[in-house]
Order: structure tokens, then C-alpha cells, then sequence
């Protein structure tokens, strides 16, 4: 509360401001005007023209400390000088009223100017001064209140009923510049409340979204430990593999070397062996070198399907065929993406290992296989990954893209694979859908080919 009614301080400070301007050049254009014309007044010449001065410097003053305060509301020191110029102004403008309506006679050419004036000063300081209470209050009771004074001891020294009409005209006007006062100042507090609160729900937002932003970054990151965790597998049948012809091809070369010293044509077959088995081990840890680089945003690039494709089976292929599951990949367009390749591989592992831990546990062969197809269009490719066994369970489908949502036994997956992987296709302008129409389990992972090109340069 304490922070809400100092920012509504300084929001009507900064109103002060930025009206006070316009409402000094006008007090000073008005303070020139009687300085010259002074409404042939000519006993109090003297004092009304050098109140017309004071005006003028303080009016210079005035718009100084304003231009300051719009700067800043918080500057007390420049709030109290701006402050004690608006009362100055009020009691010099009170001064003049005064004179002129003590040697002027109540009717006439000048004292109607002089009326019309002082009225235009009390009507339009609702508008520039209502945002403080002791400037609105000291403005109308020196101006205005000054005049109803001097009106009313005219009618008692003169006793003219003209007087005691425009006494009873100023009063009331006085009476009515308050209570228009209040209600406006209750309309201006009400909705500089409202912007208070609309800037704290926007700052509120923003925190969220932040929140959000960072929350979305850990579960990200959560999911990618958790698919490198999965990869595990299938990276230790791929290294043991090739290890284990390294070192057969190594133990033979040893055995035919002490037998016949090298003489066998063979050697170059088993070296050949053991370089393509290396090969293999270095193509696994490049690939997983460039899955488990940091998730901070990359710049896309165009590279070719294949890529992706070969990278992500370096990564799952021995693990599937050690479960004694067929994997068919059909003929891969040769097609450049224009994509995070780290995110698409991640993509399309997601969707075999959610095929795989399908199957996993199945014990017919025949429905032991899992399918990648392709179909390339003018402006789009989709990747079709379909595997054997049950469909997915017609109360799953709304939810499969559910964060969290998963069909796996507790602790075997984070439910969180599809939901990314669905958020990623839609970042690279795609998107991740089940086909429900197929009779296996089927995933489409749509992905655009043509890329307009402001959408390469902002990627």
C-alpha cells in the first residue's frame, strides 16, 4: 500500500509537471497584458506592475522546475521549489485581482475583462493544479477568495446592491470549484490506481514469463539427460561391438606375425577390419559430442537428411537390433534441412526410443519392427516413424502431447519427450502429429523445405 500511494505521488507530481508548463506561459502572457493595458488603473499602478514582474519571473521559474520534475518525480528538493513558485504566483495574481477590483467600479468594460479573466485562472487551474490538494486550495482562496473579500467590503463601504450580487456569484463559484475538485480528484486517484495495478499484473506477467522461460529450459534439459541416459544402451553395444573386432583383428595379426613373420596376405584385410571398427567408435563419440552440447539456442543451418538420420541411428541402432527388433529405414531423400540438427536428431531419437520401449517387452517377432518412411512434397517432408505391437490406447491419444503424460512403468520415462520434441518441430515452422488413422502406431514429424528468408536470417 505504502509503494502503491508514493507511485500515485508521483504520477500526480508528473501531471503537475507536465501541465504547468502550458499554465505559466499563459499566467505570464496574461502578466505582460496588464502590464501594458493595467485597465486604467492608475492609483495602484505602481504595485499591480511590479506584481506583473513577479509574475513574469516566477512564471520563468515555474516552467524551469517543471522541465526538472518531469525528469524526475522523485526529486523532493525540486517538488518544494516548483511548489513555493505556483503559491507565489497565486498571491501575486491575488494582489492584482485585489487592486484592480478596489479602484474599478463593479460594471464596465475593464472590470468584465477582469471577471472573465480571474474565472478562466479558477476554472482552468482544476485541470493544473487539482493533482495537489494544498495548490488547488491556496490558488482559489487567494485568487478567488481575495476578490469575494474585496467585493464584500465594497458593498459595505459603498453599499451598492451590485456588490453583494457579485459577492454572492464569487461565492458560489468558490463553493462549486471545490466540489468539482473533489470529484475530479477522485476520479484521477481511481485511475492512476488502475494503472498501478495494470503495471504490477504486467510486471507480474513478465515474472511468470520468465519463471516459465527458465522452468522450460530446465525440463528441456531434463529431457535431454534423460534421452543421453537412454542412449547409453545402445552406445555401449556399438563401442563393444567395434572393440571386440579391434581386438580380434589385433590378436590374429599377433598370432600370424609369430607363426610366419608377417608374410601373410591377409594382414591388410584384418588391418582394414580394425580401421573401419576404430571408424565406427570415433563416428559414435562425435555423435555423442554433438547431441550433448549445451542447449543454448544455435543458429540453423542446412544440412542434409541423411546426416540426421545416421547420426540418430549411431545412437539407437545396436541397442534395437540386440532386442532382436527389426528396423526398416526406408530410402532417404536427398534433401537438405534448414534446422538445429541437435534438436531434429533429438526429435527423431525420441520417436524411436518411444517405438522401441513399445516393443521392447514384446514377445512376437512378427511385431517386433519399427519403419521410418519419408514422403517429400514441393515445400514439406514428413518423416513417418511406425512400429508393431499395440496401438496406442484411444484415452492416450488426447493426452500423448501432454507434458508429463506417459505410458511407461514408473521411473522409465519423464512424459517428457513428446511434448518437446512437438515444441521443437513447431519452432523449425513444422510439426509432430499421431496418426490415428494408421492401424500401428504412427508419428508424422512434418518439416518445411522451403524457408522464406527472413525466416533463415532470424533463425
Amino acid at each position: 500500500m505504502e509503494f502503491s500511494n508514493k507511485k500515485i505521488e508521483n504520477l500526480l507530481r508528473a501531471e503537475v509537471a507536465a501541465k504547468g508548463i502550458t499554465a505559466a506561459l499563459t499566467f505570464a502572457v496574461f502578466a505582460a497584458i496588464i502590464f501594458f493595458y493595467h485597465f486604467n488603473i492608475t492609483q495602484y499602478l505602481i504595485p499591480v506592475r511590479v506584481a506583473c514582474v513577479v509574475v513574469v519571473i516566477v512564471c520563468g521559474l515555474r516552467i524551469y522546475y517543471c522541465k526538472m520534475l518531469s525528469k524526475d518525480t522523485s526529486n523532493n528538493s525540486c517538488w518544494k521549489k516548483l511548489r513555493w513558485c505556483i503559491f507565489v504566483n497565486s498571491f501575486t495574481w491575488a494582489v492584482i485581482f485585489s487592486l484592480c477590483a478596489w479602484e474599478l467600479k463593479a460594471f464596465g468594460v475593464d472590470y468584465s475583462i477582469l471577471i472573465l479573466i480571474l474565472t478562466g485562472f479558477a476554472s482552468s487551474s482544476l485541470g493544473t493544479l487539482a493533482y495537489d490538494r494544498a495548490l488547488f486550495t491556496a490558488f482559489q482562496v487567494l485568487v478567488l477568495g481575495s476578490l469575494i473579500c474585496v467585493t464584500f467590503a465594497k458593498w459595505i463601504v459603498i453599499g451598492q446592491t451590485d456588490y453583494l450580487i457579485l459577492f454572492g456569484c464569487l461565492l458560489v463559484c468558490l463553493f462549486y470549484q471545490f466540489k468539482q475538485y473533489q470529484t475530479f480528484r477522485d476520479a484521477l486517484i481511481k485511475q492512476f490506481s488502475y494503472q498501478i495495478e495494470l503495471e504490477s499484473s504486467y510486471i507480474d506477467v513478465k515474472e511468470s514469463q520468465e519463471t516459465l522461460i527458465s522452468q522450460t529450459a530446465k525440463l528441456i534439459h531434463a529431457s535431454k539427460v534423460s534421452a543421453l541416459g537412454d542412449m547409453a544402451g545402445g552406445l555401449s553395444h556399438e563401442v563393444n561391438n567395434s572393440l571386440m573386432v579391434i581386438l580380434g583383428s589385433i590378436q590374429q595379426l599377433e598370432r600370424n606375425i609369430r607363426s610366419d613373420h608377417g608374410k601373410n596376405p591377409n594382414y591388410e584385410n584384418k588391418i582394414l577390419m580394425a580401421r573401419n571398427a576404430i571408424n565406427k567408435i570415433k563416428s559414435v563419440i562425435d555423435g555423442l559430442r554433438f547431441f550433448s552440447q549445451q542447449m543454448e539456442p544455435a543458429p540453423k543451418e542446412n544440412i542434409p537428411l541423411e546426416e540426421i538420420i545416421q547420426r540418430t541411428l549411431n545412437f539407437c541402432f545396436e541397442i534395437i537390433k540386440a532386442h532382436s527388433i527389426r528396423l526398416d529405414i526406408d530410402k532417404i531423400p536427398s534433401v537438405d534441412i534448414h534446422c538445429q540438427p541437435i534438436q531434429i536428431t533429438q526429435v527423431v531419437f525420441n520417436l524411436l526410443k518411444n517405438a522401441f520401449d513399445a516393443l521392447e517387452k514384446s514377445s512376437s517377432l512378427e511385431d517386433k519392427w519399427i519403419r521410418v518412411s519419408f514422403i517429400q512434397r514441393s515445400n514439406e517432408l514428413n518423416i513417418i516413424v511406425s512400429n508393431g505391437g499395440p496401438k496406442i490406447s484411444d484415452t492416450a491419444v488426447s493426452k500423448v502431447f501432454q507434458p508429463f503424460f506417459t505410458t511407461k512403468d514408473v521411473g522409465k520415462g519423464t512424459g517428457l519427450s513428446l511434448s518437446i520434441s512437438k515444441g521443437i518441430a513447431r519452432d523449425h515452422f513444422g510439426d509432430l502429429n499421431l496418426d490415428e488413422d494408421k492401424e500401428q502406431t504412427t508419428f508424422v514429424l512434418s518439416l518445411p523445405l522451403n524457408y522464406p528468408h527472413s525466416q533463415n536470417t532470424n533463425s
